[in-house]
């Protein structure tokens, strides 16, 4: 049974011989994890590590948003990562930072049926459905621009007559 509270892992060297290290032994795709990144660490530097994160899932065929998230504590932004980016980890949702109390037997029931789904969620193909939404997302959003332009010639038509 995979546990909801978040694991916490500071990253202060970005080798990449260090990253290997560090995401070897870990569980990915089973539990939650915030990769806190030093702030002595350079915007190169930190572009590099997690791009070579991003592909080190992709090799894996895991998402780092599904079934469990993997966040990134930086100062730094990153407009187009897979992975959920936040200043602090305070900003992590309060779910995965409380601690787990023991389950009662309707939930133990849950949790199987939440271990099922998970699995399907890992087997099924979740890069290529989250960029048809991404796709249908942009779409949706300049519809909305266009609309919300046209509502306003019509008010301003409105106000003329």
């Amino acid at each position: 049974m995979a546990n909801h509270f978040l694991t916490q892992i500071k990253i202060s060297n970005t080798n990449l011989q260090n990253m290997d290290v560090i995401l070897k032994p870990l569980e990915m795709g089973k539990s939650s994890y915030a990769f806190i990144f030093d702030k002595a660490i350079g915007m190169k530097d930190f572009i590099t590590t997690v791009s070579y994160m991003e592909d080190y899932l992709g090799k894996l065929k895991i998402n780092p948003r599904f079934p469990y998230p993997i966040y990134i504590v930086s100062d730094y932004d990153l407009t187009d990562s897979s992975f959920f980016l936040v200043k602090q980890l305070k900003d992590i949702p309060k779910f995965f930072l409380e601690m787990p109390g023991r389950p009662g037997s309707k939930e133990l029931q849950t949790i199987k049926k939440l271990n099922i789904i998970r699995n399907k969620i890992i087997n099924s193909d979740i890069n290529e459905k989250q960029k048809t939404l991404k796709r249908f997302a942009t779409k949706n959003k300049k519809l909305y621009n266009i609309l919300k332009e046209i509502d306003f010639y019509e008010d301003i038509l409105k106000k003329i007559y």
